[in-house]
């Protein structure tokens, strides 16, 4: 009797072990599925984001279109010299509506280059800021990160944005930094006091010309939202209609 107590009692906790290995296996197996849902889902997201922005790119180079036409919120298309960012851009009520929510109003966490609500949508005050989100495949304003290269900024200095209304915009790239969201407004102000400041931008200024700034701006680091990519750029002139 005690021997059967002891077998008994032995192939219990046998059958308890086997019981918990095959409750870790199906839990690891469903983690697994969801993980590679995830992905699919992410790369899904990619493909119609790209293929959502080809066909305006595709339309706006042939004047096929009128980004105008499809979203009201368009207030001119940016394109920077030698890099994959060429978008449209739009200025929101706020600056959450299209953090993930494309161009043609699909929801998608590529979202879409916006300006800050609170910036001239006529893109003729002192500073225009611009967002864009650093996307995992290369897209939106995830290039911005190679202007931390000082080569590659000195290689791909000229943005020009196509304003809505007509003409064109034309930038110089000066400067690029990272910083903390809490950091950037300040170190932006400082840097862009420091360009005024200096002598050949003071002699621009004296002679009737007010400097006006672009400012692109993306996200960086896990977690996203703590980390800044700010490129700035001063405009250098522009192209009637």
């Amino acid at each position: 009797m005690r021997l059967f107590r002891k077998i008994f009692k032995r192939d219990g906790i046998h059958v308890k072990k086997r019981r918990f290995r095959a409750i870790l296996f199906v839990a690891g197996f469903l983690l697994a599925i969801l993980s590679a849902g995830g992905t699919i889902s992410a790369q899904s997201g990619y493909i119609s984001a790209r293929f959502e922005y080809s066909g305006y790119l595709d339309s706006f180079h042939k004047g096929l279109e009128n980004p105008a036409d499809i979203n009201e919120d368009y207030v001119g298309w940016i394109s920077v010299d030698g890099t994959s960012v060429n978008y449209p851009v739009v200025r929101g009520p706020d600056n959450a509506k299209y953090l993930n929510t494309t161009f043609g109003g699909k929801r998608n966490a590529s979202g879409a280059v916006f300006m800050d609500y609170r910036c001239d949508g006529l893109l003729g005050g002192a500073v225009s800021v611009l967002y864009g989100h650093n996307m995992k495949d290369g897209s939106m304003f995830a290039g911005l990160k190679n202007y931390l290269d000082k080569d590659y900024l000195a290689e791909h200095k000229k943005i020009v944005i196509s304003k809505a209304e007509g003409g064109r915009l034309v930038y110089e790239v000066i400067s690029a930094f990272a910083s903390t969201a809490s950091q950037t407004s300040v170190m932006l102000a400082d840097r862009l006091n420091d360009y005024i400041k200096n002598a050949r931008h003071a002699a621009y200024a004296e002679a009737g010309n007010v400097p006006r700034f672009l400012v692109l701006s993306t996200c960086v680091g896990v977690p996203y939202s703590v980390n800044r990519i700010i490129v700035y750029a001063v405009l250098k002139g522009t192209v009637p209609i």
